[in-house]
């Protein structure tokens, strides 16, 4: 079993605890041999796992690719990781086609509703630089969801997420808000 810090969050409200039916966990780099979530993905799983424990009837959706040609996907290292939390296979679905964030919420749409999965209110889960972000790109999906909650978790203490989260993310950002308007089926 893997140990899990205490996660750090924002509270929902009330209202918001009671109308989530998933859990979509954003993916992001892996790395090792064997594969293995960096910092800054286990700084997601890790407040999924934590959300999750406190409702554990919810479903959860890792979501991520196959990047730089590994042999496995984000969001398989992801529901790996989730599995050795002690969280049941049932309850974990792995949507692994999406490369962008713009793609993840369609792309996991898809997957449930092929399972006869129909939801409405998603918590996304993603890390604090991220999910201003992903939130505008779950909004922008064009999905039939009534409300659209997230959380997220903090940057790693290390100079490469540190990096990311206030140089890279804020120019990702501008070019989403400008460029990228994805649209479900």
């Amino acid at each position: 079993m893997i140990a899990v810090q205490s996660a750090q969050y924002r509270q929902l409200t009330a209202e918001a605890e009671e109308r989530i039916d998933l859990i979509i966990v954003l993916g992001a780099k892996i790395e090792g041999e064997p594969l293995r979530p960096t910092a800054t993905l286990k700084e997601r799983l890790d407040l999924a796992y934590h959300y999750w424990q406190q409702h554990p009837e919810l479903l959860i959706i890792t979501s991520g690719g196959y990047p730089d040609q590994l042999t496995e996907s984000e969001a398989m290292v992801m529901k790996r990781y989730l599995l050795a939390l002690g969280i049941p296979d049932e309850q974990i679905f792995v949507e692994e086609q999406s490369t962008r964030t713009a793609e993840q919420f369609i792309n996991s749409d898809q997957i449930l509703r092929q399972q006869g999965i129909e939801i409405k209110h998603p918590l996304i889960i993603t890390n604090d630089f991220h999910l201003p972000r992903a939130m505008m790109l779950a909004r922008r999906s064009n999905l039939p969801w009534e409300t659209i909650d997230g959380l997220g978790s903090d940057t790693p203490p290390r100079v490469k997420p540190w990096i990311i989260a206030h140089l890279r993310e804020p120019l990702a950002y501008l070019h989403s808000w400008l460029r990228d308007f994805p649209e479900s089926q």
